[in-house]
């Protein structure tokens, strides 16, 4: 095996070797963010409004449907 053209030329050379360890290196660093993201539902590129801006006030406020569901299934009062 140790003789084989591809041993020789490609995987025992610098750049390979070089190249296989950051790329190691950037999946150990990345594997934790992925599974973070995927794990909390949350998608890493979609910014939401509130951090951007655009928009301020509660969901009641802005008439979103299911607000006032929220408030209906969970009265503040706590009553039956």
């Amino acid at each position: 095996m140790y003789h084989w053209w591809i041993y020789e030329y490609v995987v025992n050379t610098s750049w390979f070797v070089r190249g296989f360890t950051w790329l190691l290196f950037l999946i150990n660093f990345a594997l934790p963010v992925i599974v973070w993201f995927t794990m909390s539902s949350r998608n890493p590129f979609r910014r939401d409004e509130n951090a951007a801006g655009a928009s301020s006030g509660s969901t009641e406020e802005q008439g979103e449907p299911g607000s006032a569901d929220k408030n209906a299934k969970n009265p503040p009062g706590g009553g039956s």
